[in-house]
């Protein structure tokens, strides 16, 4: 079972997911965190899979070039059909170009008949245009045929020269008649919010289109915006954001009506919970579903969830259920051992007026250290964060430090009633609630055995229907 996918000796970075014939295609920026390059040299790895946990590696699919070369790193791009052959339009990036005043970045494309051996186009370069465009930031090319407008359209990251530097972020615009040659248009989508607007992707769904990003300020993450037309305006949901603090470069791929979001969950520096987020790190994959007002929801692909549930009917404890009331104290109940990869169910009844409750996972055995996850009802979130805190000390505590706790909205309405799927597997974890939140993060530092139930200032019933091993 190849839960939460890494290469060996390297880690998984931006995922360009590809759906064809049945079969879901995971190319993927492959970063060996060589210490001696000041960014990631990356090459496109290949994987394929029918259930998210085997994969079928393919190995290299398309590898970076020469230090004279424009693509001395390959970075994220998206793959179209066309006429029985696959286009492949990529990044090509060389630092050492930055160094001497030169463009960095450009759009780069290859071909295949198979998806397996991709030919490079030598004689296609697509430059930014610098009077309107910064030179370093012209990336992750996502290309589609509009058939409204009767074009190719290839939506670029890019950062224009005017207006205040945070905020000159937005998504360029190429357009097509013939799929050779590309014409720069108007920028599709200039906010005026982020610096930039990584990986762009797009998803129709109904009447809906959405536009997925992520960014690394004003809110670090993998978020959207969607639209009845593609030309806008991009309406901003109530929560955009798709998952947490620690899922980054997301990027979606659909097969028989049904919708998935791939992506990385970032490592920390050192392997600890209070290092620094970094780029890269392991595959997690979210199936997306659209709610009756058109927001998207999160959930727990079906794949992967009668895979668990099968193995936590062969090998689970007995079903539990309990009630906890904390009057106005903190209370807390171990309900079993927890293995380092296992699955978990429960379902939750929260009673009215109940400050906070939840679940403590890899916890000692008299509870003096563990990892928590928090349902605050009165503030409609949910919470993922550990004590003793990494950074507490005596004097200088510092609550909520933002290098760790992770937080996600979560709608709950009287009678509360919450439904959780917690999957954990070394230092991955991935939480799941009423399969409409996605809370994805690391575990490091504590290694703790038990697991069980809290409740403070309220009372609430704990109903576990499954906790197993996975192996």
């Amino acid at each position: 079972m190849n839960l939460f996918y890494k290469p060996e000796d390297a880690w998984l970075g931006d995922v360009i997911p590809f759906s064809w014939q049945g079969a879901y295609h995971i190319f993927y920026l492959h970063d060996p965190r060589n210490p001696d390059c000041p960014v990631p040299d990356t090459d496109w790895y290949h994987l394929s899979t029918q259930d998210f946990l085997s994969y079928q590696q393919h190995d290299l699919a398309l590898p970076r070039g020469s230090t004279d070369e424009r693509d001395l790193a390959v970075y994220t791009g998206s793959i179209c059909e066309k006429d029985g052959v696959f286009h492949l339009y990529y990044t090509g990036h060389n630092h050492h170009r930055h160094g001497r005043g030169e463009i960095s970045q450009v759009i780069m494309r290859a071909q295949s008949t198979d998806l397996r051996t991709w030919n490079k186009d030598a004689d296609f370069v697509l430059e930014p245009e610098l009077s309107r465009y910064e030179m370093d930031d012209w990336r992750d090319p996502l290309v589609f045929w509009n058939a409204d407008a009767g074009q190719y359209w290839m939506l670029i990251v890019a950062r224009r020269r005017d207006g205040p530097a945070h905020r000159r972020g937005c998504i360029a615009r190429a357009v097509s008649q013939d799929f050779t040659t590309w014409q720069l248009d108007e920028p599709f989508w200039s906010p005026n919010q982020f610096y930039n607007l990584e990986c762009p992707d797009l998803l129709r769904i109904g009447d809906w289109w959405y536009l997925i990003f992520s960014t690394f300020n004003s809110g670090y993450g993998t978020r959207y915006r969607r639209s009845r037309w593609l030309d806008g305006p991009w309406i901003a949901p109530a929560h955009d954001f798709l998952d947490g603090r620690g899922f980054y470069a997301a990027k979606t791929f659909s097969c028989d009506e049904r919708h998935f979001l791939a992506g990385w969950l970032a490592t920390r520096e050192g392997e600890t919970d209070s290092g620094k987020w970094e780029w890269g790190g392991n595959l997690v994959i979210h199936e997306l579903v659209q709610d009756e007002a058109g927001a998207l929801q999160a959930r727990m692909p079906r794949e992967l969830e009668s895979v668990f549930r099968a193995k936590a009917r062969n090998r689970q404890s007995s079903p539990r259920d309990m009630t906890l009331e904390s009057g106005d104290k903190f209370v807390w109940e171990r309900i079993g051992s927890l293995p380092q990869a296992a699955y978990i169910e429960v379902e939750l009844e929260i009673y009215a007026g109940t400050r906070e409750c939840g679940l403590f996972l890899r916890a000692d055995e008299k509870a003096e250290s563990y990892y928590q996850l928090r349902l605050e009802p009165q503030r409609q979130r949910l919470v993922f964060d550990r004590w003793p805190k990494a950074s507490d000390g005596p004097f200088w505590p510092r609550d909520n430090d933002p290098s760790f706790v992770i937080e996600r909205p979560l709608h709950l309405d009287l009678p509360y009633s919450v439904r959780l799927q917690i999957v954990t597997k070394g230092d991955c974890m991935v939480v799941y609630a009423n399969e409409t939140v996605a809370l994805s993060t690391r575990i490091y530092d504590l290694t703790g055995d038990n697991w069980g139930a809290f409740i403070s200032d309220g009372a609430a019933r704990f109903s576990v229907s499954m906790c197993a091993p996975l192996n």
